[in-house]
């Protein structure tokens, strides 16, 4: 028995190893080693799939799915797996949804450890908004806004990020902020001509209601800083009110006072505030340094600022 068994095993082995032999010179021994690691591991599951019993080769090859095959040089006669038909380029091309238009530091925010950034659609919108209140401006589908309005647009936003960003005492409460917001957005209404304009302007730059609340809620604590630590300006008197709508041009010049007082009130805060504003912004543009990230029709030709740098390769923009 020893004898015939040293002789089966010598038989098996000679087998193998001709076998092994067969292996390395057939062509299927070739296209394995030309396989990607994630097409061996599609072949895999679905090899084990087919030796599995029957209740579990029926259930469908998810993992096999679910992993991407790697570009690799097919195997000599095998079909492709792409289907038939023209390719869809579109499928290929880059979809730009956003981008950084401006960085700006200042010690009030942080300094150049906290850069501030602002992205092209908030700054195209912004600009928008200061356009629809330019009287001697008229917007046209090709023309929406002007280089001068989002250079404006572009100052005012950084003075406001500014001005948010410093103390104030007393701290103002949460519902402070609240009433604020909600002046704010009355105040840009009756500005543009209607919540109508507001909400077409958003539309064509794609910005958010939520993006608008963060708009409003800015301008909202720029002007509490404005009113509690520079100059009250929120709550004109009765007679402060009387006494410009009798002496200064405003739009509701001709109407009677009591009819149009909660619309003067606001239109003044708003001209008052904004004067603060351009002057809080003239004081700290000397602190200011400012990058332009992109070059074009929504990029100012000459930056804000006293200390402001082009980013390596941007050119000046022209108007829009």
């Amino acid at each position: 028995m020893s004898q015939v068994g040293a002789a089966q095993r010598r038989l098996g082995g000679s087998r193998f190893f001709a076998g092994q032999r067969l292996l390395a010179a057939s062509p299927a021994r070739a296209a394995w080693d030309r396989c990607s690691p994630a097409s061996l591991l599609a072949a895999l599951a679905t090899f084990v799939g087919a030796l599995s019993p029957p209740a579990f080769a029926q259930a469908p090859a998810a993992p096999a799915q679910a992993v991407p095959s790697a570009p690799s040089d097919p195997a000599p006669g095998a079909a492709s797996a792409e289907p038939a038909g023209p390719r869809d380029e579109r499928a290929d091309e880059d979809v730009l949804l956003d981008r950084v238009a401006v960085r700006f530091t200042a010690p009030e925010t942080g300094g150049i450890t906290k850069p501030q950034f602002i992205f092209e659609r908030e700054l195209a919108f912004e600009a928008r908004l200061e356009a629809l209140t330019d009287g001697g401006f008229r917007q046209t589908p090709e023309t929406p806004y002007l280089e001068r309005h989002v250079r404006a647009a572009l100052e005012r936003h950084m003075a406001e990020v500014l001005l948010m960003s410093l103390e104030v005492t007393p701290e103002p409460t949460a519902r402070d902020v609240e009433l604020r917001i909600r002046s704010a957005r009355l105040t840009l209404q009756q500005q543009l001509g209607g919540a109508a304009e507001l909400d077409q302007a958003s539309q064509a730059e794609h910005i958010s209601a939520a993006e608008v609340a963060g708009l409003l809620r800015r301008r909202a604590r720029a002007s509490l800083y404005l009113d509690r630590m520079v100059a009250t300006m929120l709550t004109p008197s009765d007679t402060e009110l009387r006494i410009v709508h009798r002496t200064t041009r405003t739009p509701f010049s001709g109407a009677e006072y009591e009819s149009v007082a909660p619309l003067l009130s606001r239109w003044y805060v708003a001209q008052r505030l904004n004067t603060a504003v351009r002057a809080f912004y003239e004081g700290a543009r000397s602190r200011l340094s400012v990058t332009l990230l992109i070059s074009g029709a929504r990029a100012p030709s000459v930056l804000p600022g006293e200390r402001s740098e082009r980013e390596p390769g941007t050119e000046p923009g022209g108007t829009r």
